[in-house]
């Protein structure tokens, strides 16, 4: 069971179930590195919440002067811009590592892992 719902956990191998020790692969190399960036993408979610709460309460408190409204404005756009990048940067990873590596039907650079 996960300690927090969505987050994947970092070490995958070496566990005991048994009388079978899990040794580490190239297979469990990949998973960690999925792991890692999607609990980094949560992570950015988190922060992207909590920027865009910043974000609101400096337009709120700005009160009509000019500079401080468009500070807040860059700010929020550059949360929603950076926030973007991550996920196509995401979107992109996730699905080299799933149709390289993941998906043992189809044909795959390094064979079956």
């Amino acid at each position: 069971m996960d300690a927090i719902p969505g987050w994947k956990p970092l070490i995958i191998c070496g566990k005991t179930t048994g009388e079978f020790i899990h040794s580490c692969g190239f297979h469990d190399l990949v998973v960690v590195t999925n792991n890692l960036i999607t609990d980094l993408v949560l992570l950015s979610t988190l922060v992207v919440v909590i920027l865009t709460v910043v974000t609101g309460i400096r337009l709120i408190t700005s009160q009509g002067n000019p500079a401080a409204l468009k500070k807040a404005k860059d700010t929020g756009m550059s949360v929603i811009i950076g926030y973007i990048v991550i996920l196509v940067a995401w979107l992109v990873i996730y699905t080299i590592i799933h149709t390289l590596f993941q998906n043992p039907d189809s044909y795959s650079i390094l064979g079956n892992p």
